[in-house]
């Protein structure tokens, strides 16, 4: 492993050189806060971006550890941390001008689901993250100095704001992992009251577009009618009601399953289900 002054040397030297150039910095470069990985180089601007990885000691960005010691939480935690990270990025993507992908940096942009993702990978002793960086170029000639100042500069600022406890908005962390086990919680109890998928009262289940994940604006909010209303107190403190759906439907209805394990971010504003269905209407 090589320590990141040797990454800056390499960069300034090959500057102005043909792009393939870069080949020469794939690698581990040790960083005072943690390590990049520098798996695969791209073969020139324009092609996909280069893949790397940041490895991160979990002690060094200070994340309580109450908040990963179970898969859920891992789950909300690493889809809070992959937001951020994009989040974070998108301030420093238009910073560094040049041919092609030069300067862009880029995570998986997640939807509104929380989903076990691989961006962000919390482990017993580690975070790892993985991302893609545009290396910088004139035309097919290496902008050495700019590289440079996004390893030693940009790099490291959305490192801080986008992994470290202390930069990130905590309450909202909190939230969503607050929010990952009330609906755990929900799916666990639906079973005992006879149920197979819950709608919330005040639900906007209208999206704006087929090609969106955002509510309709001005659409009218769910109301379930009062002989289905059910009500759970979560694990949060919180108390939802709204619509059970129960296993025995009439025989006039036709439901189709598949099976979903998502989670979603919102949950008084989605339809919040074990198995997400199909119902259609033979008559």
């Amino acid at each position: 492993m090589k320590e990141y002054k040797k990454l800056q040397q390499l960069l300034l030297s090959i500057d102005g050189q043909s792009y393939s150039g870069y080949k020469r910095i794939k690698g581990f470069y040790q960083f005072p806060d943690y390590i990049l990985a520098i798996d695969h180089v791209q073969v020139d601007p324009y092609a996909p971006p280069s893949k790397m990885r940041i490895l991160i000691q979990r002690e060094t960005v200070d994340i309580p550890k109450e908040y990963i010691n179970q898969k859920n939480k891992r789950i909300a935690v690493s889809d809070f941390l992959t937001r951020n990270f994009y989040k974070q990025s998108q301030k420093f993507n238009h910073s560094v001008k040049g041919t092609g992908t030069s300067g862009l940096i880029m995570i998986d942009r997640c939807g509104q689901e929380m989903l076990e993702r691989t961006a962000v990978l919390i482990k017993d002793n580690q975070i790892e993250v993985r991302f893609e960086v545009g290396l910088p170029a004139a035309g097919r000639r290496i902008l050495g100095k700019a590289a440079n100042r996004i390893f030693q500069d940009i790099l490291p600022e959305i490192i801080k704001q986008a992994l470290f406890y202390r930069h990130l908005n905590q309450t909202a962390l909190r939230t969503q992992i607050d929010l990952i086990l009330d609906q755990k919680y929900l799916r666990e109890e639906l079973p005992k009251q006879n149920s197979v998928a819950f709608i919330a009262n005040g639900s906007i289940l209208p999206r704006e577009s087929g090609i969106s994940d955002k509510p309709l604006i001005g659409a009218k909010p769910f109301q379930s009618p009062a002989n289905l209303e059910i009500e759970f107190h979560l694990p949060s403190g919180k108390t939802v009601t709204g619509m059970g759906i129960k296993k025995e439907l009439p025989c006039s209805w036709v439901v189709v399953f598949t099976e979903s394990r998502q989670f979603c971010r919102h949950l008084n504003v989605v339809f919040i289900t074990i198995f997400p269905m199909m119902v259609v209407n033979l008559y």
